[in-house]
Parts: C-alpha cells; structure tokens; sequence
C-alpha cells in the first residue's frame, strides 16, 4: 500500500473511534479510557507514515492547551473526565490548523445537543414517562454527554480538512 492509502486508513479508524465514543457517552454517559487510549495510538502510529516534527509539536501544543481547559473544567465540575481525556486526542487528529475550527464546531455541536435534549427531557417529563425506562441520556437528571459534541467537532472539521482527499 502507498503512503497515502495508510494515511486514509489511520484516518477512518479515528474517525471510526471517535464515532464509537460518541455513541459510548450517549449510551453510558461514560467514555472507556481504552477508547482514549486507541484514539491516541492511532495518532502515534499514524506518525510513522507522515512525520513533520514542526506540525507535530504544533498539535501537541493545541492538545496540551486543551486538556489543561479540559481539567479545569472537569475540576469545576463542568465536564467529565472522559470528555476531559477525549477532547485532546481529538485535538491531535484536527491538528494545529484545525484547533479555532474544532473549538467552534464542538462548541456549536454541544449547544445544539444540549438544546435538543432539553427539549427531549421536558416532553418526556411531561408526558409522564418512567425515568427508570429510559436510557440514561434521555434521564432529566443526568448531564449533557459531551463526548458526542467533542467527536461531532473534531469529525466535522477532519471532514473539512481532508473532504477532497479521503477517498480510497
């Protein structure tokens, strides 16, 4: 296989990972760290096949920048600590470049999840549905699950970056 072809596949299989944190968190409002940790290996193997020591102290730098917010975060109580593991090793596959665009996107995505959730519980509420039938996430008591904001963000902007070059 040619450079560019193991590159694609390092690609899909984030994508693929991020997809399936996504769908953990609404399912669980967890995120397993083994998922953090394939999103994270796939980023260091995908190395070996485009290595810039520039790009990648770059993204590095955006990852460190958002898992210290992320602490932060999960410190105050704000956010999980799954989200708070999964945002920077989604950060790592938007790089450098895509960091303001992943923010915005992840930001958008969570509003309008939060949003529809929202909207979801008070007519669940209302209609006097059983909260213990109902999957935890739509549960009126229960956070929003970030990690389906965190991955929306970073799919849609790998998505933007790579649209003209992903297909096999």
């Amino acid at each position: 296989m040619n450079q560019p072809v193991i590159a694609a596949l390092f690609l899909y299989g984030a994508v693929l990972l991020l997809l399936a944190a996504a769908v953990w968190d609404a399912v669980t409002m967890t995120i397993p760290n083994y998922l953090v940790l394939a999103v994270l290996a796939l980023y260091v193997a995908s190395l070996a096949v485009s290595f810039d020591l520039s790009d990648i102290l770059f993204d590095v730098l955006a990852a460190v920048i958002i898992f210290v917010v992320c602490f932060v975060f999960f410190a105050l109580g704000w956010l999980g600590g799954g989200d708070a593991k999964l945002a920077p090793g989604a950060v790592l596959w938007v790089g450098y470049d895509g960091f303001l665009p992943f923010l915005i996107a992840m930001t958008l995505a969570g509003g309008i999840l939060a949003i529809a959730l929202l909207l979801l519980r008070a007519g669940l509420r209302a209609g006097s549905a059983s909260q213990d039938r109902l999957p935890v996430v739509l549960q009126w008591a229960k956070p929003v699950p970030y990690g389906i904001a965190i991955s929306a963000g970073a799919i849609l902007v790998i998505w933007l970056q790579h649209s003209t070059g992903l297909v096999l």
